[in-house]
C-alpha cells in the first residue's frame, strides 16, 4: 500500500509503502535485492537463521498475501513477498514471484513450528496449484 511519496532529498522522491503494518521507503527507480539461491543445500550453523523460497505457479496476489499473512501468525517465521520480474506482462501468470521465508534459529529446532509451515504450504499448493510448488534455499 503506497502511503505517500516524499519530494525531499537530492537522491530523488522517496516512495513510502506500508507493508504488513511497517512503513517501508524506496527509491524511485530502485531495484529490489534478493539474496542469491544456493547451489547446493548447505546445514545452517547453530543461531543462524534459514531462508527458502517458495514459489506456486499462476497463485494470485491476494492468495500470496492471505499465506503471508497465514505465516506471519506462528513465532519465528517471517514471510517475504518477491515482486515478479517478468518482462512482457502476462495477465495469465502471478504478479508475485514467490514468497520469502525466513526462519528465527530457535524454529529450527522446533517441530511443531516446522510441521505447521508444511502444512500451510500444503494446504495453497493443493487448492490453488494442483499440488505444484517449488523449493529452494536461500543464502
Amino acid at each position: 500500500l503506497v502511503k505517500r511519496i516524499e519530494m525531499s532529498g537530492p537522491g530523488g522522491p522517496v516512495v513510502v509503502l506500508e507493508q504488513f503494518g511497517i512503513e517501508v521507503t524506496r527509491r524511485i527507480g530502485d531495484r529490489p535485492r534478493l539474496p542469491l539461491i544456493k547451489q547446493e543445500h548447505q546445514m545452517p550453523r547453530m543461531g543462524q537463521e534459514v531462508q527458502e523460497k517458495i514459489t506456486l505457479p499462476r497463485l494470485p496476489l491476494a492468495v500470496y498475501r492471505e499465506l503471508a499473512a497465514h505465516l506471519h501468525q506462528l513465532s519465528g517465521v517471517e514471510a517475504t513477498l518477491i515482486s515478479q520480474d517478468n518482462r512482457p506482462f502476462d495477465y495469465l501468470e502471478s504478479q508475485v514471484a514467490g514468497v520469502i521465508i525466513t526462519y528465527n534459529p530457535k524454529v529450527l529446532t522446533s517441530r511443531h513450528t516446522q510441521q505447521q509451515v508444511a502444512e500451510i504450504l500444503h494446504y495453497y499448493s493443493d487448492r490453488y496449484c494442483g499440488g505444484k510448488m517449488e523449493k529452494s534455499s536461500l543464502e
